[in-house]
């Protein structure tokens, strides 16, 4: 799990937002995130393990990176991402309270007060001040110093002259008398900013002068690369002591006084004598850092003391040993100078050489790749300097001048595991062992081959046999470090492949662990406390230890042979082998609940997976990971990705059932009015004025010399409509400039007239008016196609053949509607009647209005059927909540519409107007209507 997270910090630091949303004309759309619009991503704030001081840190992070997050999360989000970050003690503290009656998870202001109340308990005021009081740089830098200075400062409450006159006074020595010599400042800023120049010269002038040696009151610690020396003598006690000031505990080339007794600095003395590799090399002076190394590709059979110098700036090999080793080298392009402390070079004072990558093998099972730098320094063959302390870190016990451990980063990269007595070796590995003659008789009992296979069954089998009626015991898994993990993992599956064990479903569950061994290795180890207590005893009597031990007695030798693979020695008896299963981590993890959103944005989010839907997330993260919601979880967050709902295509039907304008009572009181354009020159005209009464179906075209303004429209109307008809009630119309206008509404509004408008990219709504204008497109082609220039003398035919055709909603042509009779389309005679009595005339127009009002509805009622057979009902929102716009219909300005988005926004519901139609509150510069 370590790795998991450590792979999705990672991921979210390297991450980069999403571009840009194109946005139409004249101003550009709002992105999904304001971080996405900036350009500026907020990293998620680092773990609180719950350090006071580091409590208001980490909650302003907090709310930075949670203001970025888009749509913003709910309370109950806030504190799961707050519960996320917490570590240690925090988390402790979390944990109690999250299973607390009172909880407030779904709370975050009452949550954070809590928080605060815990963990917020930073040095502040007094507190502060006293710390600030006794505050001094002492050996430290003077940017440290004034940064813990200034951090202390802020919540002391001193003023600006208290801090001056402190600040001064808390300086090194050195620092105050350059200060006092170049003192110009008036402000704590300039003040500081000065003793942090004149630290960083005197540190610059220390380095260039090192050769002025002080010299110390008791002799000297060893320096480090150190080379060469002088013989040392010993005293009549049997230690070493100086010929040049005559004091025990060191030698002449490690004297802090120089030839004359000054305090000059050593000088190399002739090489040590050539040592043959076969030779150990002579035994270094026991009181600097030493470890072994052996490089196995080179020399696998010796080992060479290596120092450990903390002073050195790289890594070094002695030239006699690269050359007795055959090991290559090459040229440096740019060669250096190596010095000692007291400035003076080192050998020939110049690097040139560095050695090819060696594989190199210390203690505790560490390997590595290193390239060293060749000197001359046969003392020392090898010198592992500040560069290797700082990659590898390791542990360093300074009382006994010893390495103790290695650090965590070195675990399964440089540390090769070792499982110890019950490690599962590989037999395709080949053996370097030599067998003594003396054992040639038992050379199959040395076989590597032999010993990976388990014996046959055999009458002394190790039987199991379990008490009557006992419980069968079912043993909870381990956590295991990351060092044990990769143990565990070898172990299994070379065990696995070599049929020592195998998957199991047993009842019986025993746990599975490690033991650190002396040498550093792992020992795996399997709990079988729980087995035992439920086993019936083994009572064949066994011999003491004492026993044998005793017939040991009077040995000269001691033989490190040992079983390989010995407890697969001896068999389970046949039918046993389901009583000693064990559990391990392998395999699903599961998932904590801090860590299971992280893990679904970065399944869903990297540019690998391309933000797939529910289905392939969750099939993408069951692979590996598992959680009981883990489903449910996948689908909440991809239902509220932003990237997700601003790019996909909707799968699911079109939303909203069809909703059926009203049923008009009588004729031309519900009108719908549009525009037949694009019609070439006829007579002056290039357009038509399409009206039609939604009631009767009937129609009026008015040819027009082009599209008409506001006020001409509605001049029009009245001039052929409304005085043979009258004043209507509503009026539908589609979002066209001249229905959209203040003087249209304005002109509606004094005649009591409603205006509804609809859009023109859902003709459903204003379906009526475009059939007529179809049925009229028809007409004028099929009788002016070879002649466009006239087909204004068509009009009034095509007016007349349309209202006097039957129309399937009504099973009446528009005239019988509404004149109550068919007119006489063609010639004919007719006997002379008496005209009927205006008494049936009106009845009969009613009875024929009931009849059209039925059908009307009738067929309005089966059109909704049909087209809601392939619709789903509309979400339902409430003003306040926000929602997603469509960009079918929007005239967007982008350089590639197939790129951009499929959804802006979200933006705000002000109203609900009808089932399916809502107001939303639309920046200013989005030039379309808002319904």
């Amino acid at each position: 799990m370590d790795q998991v997270l450590a792979r999705l910090e990672r991921w979210e630091r390297s991450a980069s937002p999403a571009g840009p949303v194109p946005v139409p004309h004249p101003a550009p759309l709002p992105t999904s995130t304001e971080a996405g619009a900036s350009g500026i991503r907020i990293s998620p704030p680092r773990e609180f393990d719950g350090t006071a001081a580091g409590c208001k840190g980490f909650l302003l992070q907090l709310e930075l990176y949670l203001a970025t997050v888009r749509p913003p999360p709910s309370d109950e989000e806030r504190v799961s991402v707050l519960v996320s970050c917490l570590t240690g003690r925090a988390l402790e503290w979390a944990n109690a309270v999250w299973d607390g009656p009172d909880s407030a998870r779904g709370d975050y202001p009452e949550f954070t007060r809590r928080f605060r109340a815990v963990f917020d308990h930073p040095p502040e005021g007094r507190a502060a001040g006293e710390l600030l009081f006794h505050l001094r740089q002492e050996t430290r830098t003077a940017q440290d110093f004034a940064l813990e200075f200034r951090t202390l400062a802020a919540g002391s409450g001193w003023n600006e002259r208290a801090l001056i006159d402190h600040y001064r006074c808390s300086l090194r020595e050195d620092v105050r008398r350059e200060l006092a010599c170049r003192d110009n400042t008036s402000t704590l800023d300039q003040l500081v900013d000065l003793s942090i120049r004149l630290d960083n010269l005197l540190a610059a002038r220390g380095r260039s002068s090192r050769g002025l040696f002080v010299p110390p009151t008791s002799p000297p610690a060893p320096q480090p690369m150190e080379i060469g020396g002088a013989a040392p003598r010993r005293t009549g006690g049997g230690g070493l002591s100086c010929t040049r000031c005559g004091r025990r505990g060191h030698t002449v080339d490690r004297c802090w006084r120089g030839p004359s007794g000054s305090s000059e600095g050593r000088q190399s003395t002739a090489s040590a004598p050539q040592v043959s590799p076969h030779q150990p090399h002579p035994e270094p002076p026991v009181d600097h850092l030493y470890t072994s190394v052996c490089f196995p590709n080179f020399s696998p059979h010796f080992q060479y003391k290596a120092l450990v110098d903390s002073g050195a700036a790289g890594s070094f090999m002695d030239h006699g040993l690269a050359e007795r080793l055959g090991i290559p080298r090459v040229q440096l392009d740019h060669p250096f100078p190596v010095h000692a402390l007291d400035s003076r070079p080192l050998g020939s004072g110049q690097v040139g050489e560095v050695t090819v990558p060696l594989v190199m093998q210390t203690w505790g099972g560490h390997v590595e790749r290193i390239s060293l730098f060749i000197i001359d320094s046969p003392a020392f063959p090898v010198v592992l300097g500040i560069p290797w302390l700082a990659t590898h870190n390791p542990q360093i016990s300074w009382r006994q001048r010893a390495l103790t451990g290695w650090s965590r980063e070195c675990s399964g990269r440089c540390i090769g595991v070792s499982i110890g007595a019950t490690t599962v070796e590989s037999p395709d590995q080949v053996s370097t062992v030599h067998i003594p003659s003396e054992y040639a008789d038992l050379a199959i009992a040395f076989s590597k081959t032999k010993a990976t296979l388990l014996p046959p069954h055999r009458r002394g089998d190790c039987a199991i046999n379990l008490q009557a009626d006992a419980t069968l015991p079912r043993s909870h898994v381990y956590p295991l470090s990351q060092e044990e993990t990769v143990a565990m993992d070898t172990y299994v599956t070379e065990s696995l492949r070599q049929g020592y064990i195998r998957p199991s479903k047993s009842p019986v569950s025993s746990s599975f662990f490690f033991v650190k061994k002396k040498e550093g290795g792992l020992r795996p180890c399997i709990d079988y406390r729980g087995l035992n207590a439920i086993t019936v005893g083994f009572s064949y009597p066994l011999p003491l230890i004492a026993t044998a031990v005793e017939s040991f007695h009077g040995a000269r030798f001691f033989t490190k042979l040992d079983l390989r693979s010995a407890y697969n020695l001896v068999r389970i008896r046949d039918g046993d082998e389901w009583k000693t299963a064990f559990s391990t981590t392998s395999g699903l993890k599961y998932v904590p609940l801090g860590v299971r959103d992280r893990l679904i944005r970065w399944s869903h989010t990297l540019p690998s997976s391309g933000h797939p839907g529910v289905e392939r997330t969750v099939r993408g993260l069951k692979g590996r990971y598992w959680w009981p919601t883990l489903a449910e979880d996948v689908r909440r967050y991809v239902s509220s990705c932003s990237v997700c709902a601003q790019c996909k295509a909707p799968r699911h039907l079109p939303r909203g059932k069809l909703q059926p304008l009203p049923v008009p009572q009588r004729p031309w009181t519900h009108l719908s009015v549009d525009f037949l354009t694009d019609l070439p020159p006829s007579q002056g005209n290039t357009a038509i004025l399409v009206v039609v009464d939604r009631f009767s179906k009937s129609c009026r075209l008015l040819p027009l010399p082009g599209l008409p303004t506001a006020l001409q429209t509605a001049e029009a109307l009245f001039t052929h409509v409304f005085r043979h008809y009258g004043v209507p009630e509503d009026i539908v119309s589609d979002r066209g400039p001249q229905f959209t206008s203040r003087v249209w509404k304005s002109f509606m509004e004094r005649l009591g007239v409603s205006v509804s408008l609809t859009s023109g990219f859902h003709p459903e709504s204003n379906g009526q008016v475009e059939r007529i204008n179809q049925d009229v497109g028809r007409f004028l082609r099929s009788y002016c196609q070879d002649r466009p220039g006239e087909w204004a003398q068509f009009v009034p035919w095509a007016e007349m053949a349309q209202n006097s055709q039957r129309h399937s909603s009504t099973n009446l042509s528009p005239f019988q509607v509404v004149l109550g009779y068919q007119p006489v389309l063609v010639p004919w005679q007719q006997s002379q009647t008496e005209a009927p009595a205006v008494e049936a005339w009106v009845k009969r127009s009613q009875e024929t209005w009931s009849t059209v009002q039925e059908c009307l509805r009738r067929a309005s009622e089966r059109h909704k059927e049909s087209a809601d057979r392939h619709r789903s009902d509309a979400p339902v929102f409430n003003p306040g909540d926000r929602v997603w716009l469509s960009t079918r219909n929007l005239p967007l300005r982008l350089p590639c519409r197939k790129l951009g988005p499929r959804f802006v926004g979200p933006f705000k519901v002000l109203r609900r107007i009808n089932e399916v139609c809502y107001r939303l509150q639309l920046p200013s510069y989005y030039r379309i209507n808002p319904s």
